[in-house]
């Protein structure tokens, strides 16, 4: 696929759409390349412009497309992190550490290096010594050993007249970091949600869709697949950009679904789904008309 413009500082949205490009290229024989619609329509408004513009040789006709990403829901990016960061302190206990566990509670890990690498050594020495005295199915809460010997732990001050000077940290729900063994075999440690709070993998990606709408997202995407509608495009589309793991096309389709309507995608022909670090594209949703035809 031939580009007529070098990638700018967007450099996520221009890998977005050679991604689709390269997809739609090779699946139907076509060649369409792409500019920044600003570099062809000097007079669009920043605030109201669509992003590119795409084009095919010995062809009149231009299409327009928008893209929006799907970003990480909060709760998945605390999920992946702190697996990370519990698989490192795995790996540093190595065969000391004897069945599988869950951590219950765990907080945002907002730390830099130099605090991570001394909350890792805390919770290995903590997870160690706790993991071999508790039982299977057993819980143990190490919260409280925790505030006692990293300031940055989140606690809650409570007012003690008794104590010099007068306050004394206690544990509550912010605070807790509970250790679940789930087997005497076996060497796992993994982050873990109450029940009250289970985070099913794929409710991410419903979580992410569904914030587009949410904020606004979808609709504005909308009003500027509408100014290059008045411009002149033949047809318009939508890319999400999934920065999710993994890949659920057919929730995104659902969401789609329930949420649109008349009044936030009225502009738009067709909305795909590309994953640029899989090279992996999918339709969730069209009008009637053929999008992208040859024509």
């Amino acid at each position: 696929m031939e580009k007529t413009e070098g990638p700018s500082k967007e450099s996520g949205e221009c890998q977005c759409i050679e991604t689709f490009l390269n997809w739609h290229n090779k699946r139907l024989g076509t060649s369409f390349s792409y500019q920044r619609a600003e570099n062809v329509y000097h007079d669009i408004a920043d605030s109201t412009r669509w992003d590119f513009i795409i084009t095919q040789r010995s062809s009149s006709t231009w299409h327009a497309a928008e893209i929006k990403r799907l970003i990480k829901p909060e709760a998945r990016i605390q999920l992946v992190q702190w697996n990370k960061f519990l698989a490192n302190i795995k790996n540093s206990l190595g065969n000391r550490l004897q069945g599988e566990f869950l951590i219950y509670g765990a907080p945002p890990l907002k730390l830099d290096k130099q605090k991570r690498s001394a909350l890792k050594r805390l919770l290995a020495k903590l997870i160690q010594h706790h993991s071999q005295s508790i039982k299977k199915d057993e819980m143990k809460d190490l919260g409280s050993y925790i505030i006692k010997q990293f300031a940055e732990w989140p606690s809650t001050p409570h007012l003690n007249l008794n104590l010099s000077p007068p306050i004394e940290y206690v544990v509550n729900a912010d605070s807790s970091f509970t250790l679940h063994k789930l087997s005497n075999v076996g060497c796992s440690l993994e982050l873990g949600f109450a029940q009250s709070g289970v985070l099913v993998l794929d409710q991410a990606v419903v979580e992410a869709l569904t914030s587009l709408f949410d904020n606004g997202e979808m609709l504005k995407a909308d009003t500027q697949l509408g100014l290059a509608k008045q411009k002149g495009a033949k047809e318009t589309i939508l890319l999400l950009d999934y920065d999710l793991p993994s890949w659920y096309p057919s929730h995104v389709r659902q969401v789609l679904a329930n949420n649109l309507n008349s009044k936030n995608s009225s502009n738009m022909d067709a909305i795909y789904l590309v994953k640029t670090s899989q090279n992996r594209v999918s339709k969730v949703w069209e009008t009637t008309r053929n999008i992208l035809s040859t024509g």
